[in-house]
């Protein structure tokens, strides 16, 4: 049992990990200019990477100026001042299979993904470099030389980049990047790694790479050379990946925006920026040092503040949480006011009312029925003291999920939705566990009034069954409720010893074992049971007394085990609301996912090892 609450405790936290880790796709903006000469009007360029054309085409955007949300103008940059050259190893090499064949595609592919206007040109390096074409915004013409490359020669690189750095046109003033394919080693050029490096670093061109590892690639030269721009380096094992690499290359490259909002703050104003693709999020920050308001200025009424970008649901997550509502208050009034009181007693005592929360009721009865695991839940019910059938419980706990499932996919989202049902069945499970400890200790507490009560019994002449029925009326609950439960099975025919044996599996009580023992083994030898009464009392008394006393001493570190444990989830839970973005780069790459992952674990261990010391088995 402590494994498998181990186990699920583990994988609960798993899922809430990674989910939320799914959850949090968010990118960056870059804010790489601002125009304030028209101030109060400004214009922001904005560079979005990893957005795609597609991505770029349909993105809202939002603007917020010292937290007011401002209407902003959002123009697309078609890529006008944008320029690309693919520089593509054409060495014999790449002759081998069906290469060639497969770079001409993916070049072309790569074409097609840049945006109307780009300046794209081609160039191809082997021993020698050779300029197919200079940049240019014809992307046809590009296609078109692309389709003519041929294989032959050596590998010249380092030469190609330097030469390459020169083919960019100086008179368009705007990013430039340069796409490299290389499949082996510089085994030719006379210029050396540092020093091309030092050229691209001068110029401000960023070059990306793609690797087709062979046996004799350099992956690191090339990486080398992207790492020095700030660029990336894509690798594939087979010519087949070589499309999924340059798609890869494509995302690297920005879209670029501009836009152009009115503004209403002075000196030193906080801007953040909000662009929404589908279910992706781009944020960006910018702070401008506008003019200060003039002395004696009326101050400029704000804007309209938003209320929206904590919560951006996809609209089948709107319907499926309107849905959600409706099944929840629908739950709520059958269940609270129904149609049609029919009020009855079901097999515990507990009223049942309205005729489909009765019918839900039979239909969880009877799935129970056939279920593996019916026994144990009926079980675990009877042990925490829960009055209402087991179908009436899991109508009750439906009702639950459904009211979380939709609180959570209207406040973040279907992952937020997933991971609190998770929890509100970890703590469902937690709270009947403890309804059944505390109803357990409350026995054990009173066990010691109850052997007195029955001792007196039996000394005033009452039978045992009478003495029973005396503490069944007198004794607090819950050793009233057992003991009923004990007078109602021998009226039915079932042995007095076996129903205080049933009693006990379902008290867990060790003390109250040994009662049931002194009466079974009474009814077989006779002899004096109020006097053992007495004895067992006795013992009992002074087992509680030592129990209580290591309770005592032991508290303080149970409490410090529960501080342990609760610190790190409540600063997990702080930095989740006073910065998400901190959190959220944990689930943006392997490296984070693992740290949570292993820090998941080892709290895990800490918590059994920790329990294992404060526990003490009595």
């Amino acid at each position: 049992m402590r494994r498998a609450w181990a186990v699920g405790l583990l994988a609960c936290l798993l899922v809430a990990t990674l989910t939320g880790a799914a959850a949090a796709d968010e990118r960056a903006l870059v804010v790489d200019g601002v125009d304030l000469d028209r101030h109060p009007q400004v214009t922001l360029d904005v560079a979005a990477p990893d957005m795609s054309p597609a991505d770029a085409g349909r993105a809202a955007f939002e603007v917020h100026e010292g937290g007011t949300l401002v209407d902003a103008d959002v123009v697309a940059e078609q890529g006008g001042q944008q320029q690309v050259i693919l520089l593509i190893d054409t060495s014999g090499s790449m002759a081998a299979g069906n290469v060639s064949a497969t770079v001409r595609e993916a070049a072309t592919r790569f074409v097609d993904a840049m945006p109307d206007g780009t300046h794209v040109g081609l160039m191809s390096f082997a021993t020698t470099t050779t300029v197919h074409l200079a940049p240019t915004p014809d992307h046809d013409a590009v296609r078109d030389e692309i389709s003519g490359l041929l294989t032959a020669g050596r590998t010249a690189l380092y030469d190609a980049v330097v030469e390459a750095i020169d083919e960019f046109d100086a008179a368009i003033d705007g990013p430039r990047f340069l796409v490299v394919l290389a499949d082996g080693e510089d085994n030719q050029s006379t210029v050396e790694e540092a020093e091309a490096i030092v050229r691209l670093r001068a110029s401000g061109v960023t070059l990306h790479g793609v690797e087709l590892r062979t046996a004799v690639a350099d992956l690191d030269a090339l990486r080398a050379l992207s790492e020095s721009t700030g660029g990336s380096t894509h690798a594939t094992d087979d010519a087949d990946g070589l499309t999924d690499a340059y798609d890869a290359v494509a995302r690297a490259i920005p879209a670029r925006f501009t836009l152009g909002f009115e503004s209403r703050g002075h000196g030193s104003t906080p801007v953040e920026l909000v662009a929404t693709a589908g279910d992706v999020t781009w944020t960006g920050r910018v702070t401008l040092d506008l003019p200060e308001r003039p002395q004696g200025a009326f101050p400029v009424a704000p804007g309209p503040t938003d209320v929206s970008t904590t919560a951006r649901m996809h609209p089948l997550v709107l319907v499926l949480g309107l849905a959600l509502a409706w099944a929840a208050i629908a739950t709520a009034y059958l269940a609270i006011v129904p149609p049609v009181m029919r009020v009855g007693l079901d097999r515990r005592g507990g009223p049942v009312r309205g005729r489909l929360v009765d019918r839900a009721a039979g239909l969880a009865e009877s799935g129970l029925r056939h279920g593996p695991w019916a026994d144990r839940f009926e079980d675990m019910l009877d042990r925490s003291g829960i009055r209402i059938s087991a179908g009436q419980f899991l109508v009750r706990f439906a009702g639950l999920n459904v009211v979380v499932a939709f609180v959570g996919s209207a406040l973040q989202g279907s992952g937020l939705a997933v991971v609190l049902l998770a929890v509100v069945a970890i703590l469902t499970k937690v709270w009947l566990g403890w309804r059944a400890d505390r109803r357990r200790t409350r026995f054990a507490d009173q066990l010691e009034d109850t052997l007195q009560l029955l001792a007196g019994s039996l000394r005033a002449g009452h039978s045992l069954l009478q003495a029973v029925n005396s503490v069944a009326d007198e004794a607090p609950e819950p050793t009233s409720r057992e003991f009923r439960r004990i007078i109602s099975s021998t009226r039915v025919g079932q042995d007095l010893s076996h129903a205080l044996a049933t009693t006990v599996e379902r008290t867990g009580s060790d003390d109250f074992a040994w009662v049931a023992q002194a009466i079974a083994i009474h009814r077989e030898v006779g002899g004096n049971l109020a006097e053992v009464l007495d004895t067992v009392a006795s013992t009992i008394r002074d087992r509680n007394q030592i129990r209580r006393q290591v309770e005592a001493l032991s508290a303080e570190g149970k409490l410090s085990a529960w501080v342990l444990m609760a610190l790190p989830v409540g600063v997990v839970a702080f930095l989740g609301l006073v910065n998400p973005s901190y959190l959220a780069r944990f689930g943006q790459s392997l490296v984070g996912l693992a740290m949570a992952g292993t820090a998941i674990l080892m709290m895990t261990l800490g918590f059994l090892w920790l329990r294992r010391i404060v526990h003490i088995d009595f």
